[in-house]
């Protein structure tokens, strides 16, 4: 099956709705029985709510037919939510029933139910679906790609309170990717994302901060990717040890001791470039003290990390057998 899902895979966080009553604080959720009952009675929430049971295993055996068949027992009395979920199981659950193979012919059915209804996140799969275009697997073409129901359905998402919706548009507007490029729509959307802790939406804010033909505006990109690097962002906070490393014009001067400090917090949060430069750093010995055992120990965590500069750690480490080897030789 061909798939495309955008710039970035994306990640959908489904809350689950509590129902209708009120309960104390530590009050415990409604049980199986309960749930049942109110669903004899006609209860569309809790019908909604058993069906994620079902779906997700909470409490239950999973149970996909029974999940099925309760949401669209909630979807007959309108129910957008169960909408969504039953799409989402038409579009990404292989093996649902005996009989089950995803459709989504029916998902896109779904998904539009729900957006009739308002519902945010299934503006956004179906704004995910028409930015790579559908093709089962005979080769029937479900949705063609369409960039312009691509923007529409994202910004309409956005702006009903969907962050990962405002952060992929925002990105969109920021590379020119389906749409022709806008700073400023760029910084409007990722600014939605940021300051709801997206934290990708706030490293990218301060990139788009540093671009001429927008207000260049280094204080904020230094901003957002101090907000993401204390969140545990590695991108962030290693740009920012660049930032001292390098110096910026009159903004920032060159300050190799604050590098380093971010340098090795970059590398406390796993980005390889981060503990690339450390590790050559140890090696050559020039700007840290000249330690083998740590450069080893940093380029052997980059080939754990299995991320970038995997090959070029492999190869330092070869070099640095190489050089342990010529040290004992020299000592006898």
């Amino acid at each position: 099956m061909r798939l495309s899902f955008g710039l970035l895979a994306f990640v959908l966080a489904i809350a689950m709705a509590i129902g209708e009553a009120v309960f104390a604080e530590e009050a415990a959720p409604p049980t199986l029985a309960e749930l049942e009952k109110a669903v004899e009675e006609g209860h569309v929430e809790s019908m909604f709510l058993l069906g994620a049971r079902y779906a997700d295993g909470n409490a239950v055996e999973q149970d996909w037919a029974k999940a099925k068949e309760l949401f669209e027992q909630a979807i007959e009395k309108g129910h957008a939510e169960a909408m969504f979920r039953l799409g989402d199981m038409y579009r990404s659950i292989p093996g649902v029933e005996q009989d089950w193979k995803l459709d989504w012919k029916k998902a896109k059915e779904l998904y539009e139910q729900a957006i009739e209804a308002g519902h945010a996140e299934a503006m956004f799969c179906l704004g995910n679906m028409y930015s790579g275009g559908i093709v089962d697997d005979d080769d029937v073409v479900i949705i063609e790609q369409d960039w312009e129901k691509t923007r529409e359905l994202y910004e309409k998402a956005a702006i009903n309170g969907s962050t990962a919706a405002a952060f992929e548009i925002g990105a969109l507007y920021m590379l020119g990717i389906g749409v022709d490029e806008n700073p400023k729509k760029a910084i409007e959307y990722l600014g939605k994302a940021a300051e709801k802790d997206h934290l990708t939406a706030m490293y990218l804010l301060g990139v788009t901060y540093t671009y001429d033909h927008v207000d260049k505006d280094l204080r904020k990109m230094q901003e957002w990717w101090e907000k993401a690097s204390d969140k545990g962002y590695g991108d962030a906070t290693f740009h920012i040890a660049l930032m001292y490393a390098n110096g910026i014009d009159e903004y920032v001067e060159k300050d190799i001791q604050k590098a380093i400090d971010y340098y090795e917090k970059a590398a406390g949060q796993k980005h390889s470039g981060a503990m690339f430069y450390l590790a050559q750093a140890h090696t050559k010995g020039d700007i840290l003290e000249k330690n083998l055992k740590k450069a080893r120990e940093w380029y052997t965590n980059i080939i754990d990390n299995n991320d970038f500069f995997i090959d070029e750690a492999k190869e330092a480490l070869k070099a640095l057998e190489r050089e342990e080897v010529r040290v004992e030789e020299d000592i006898f």
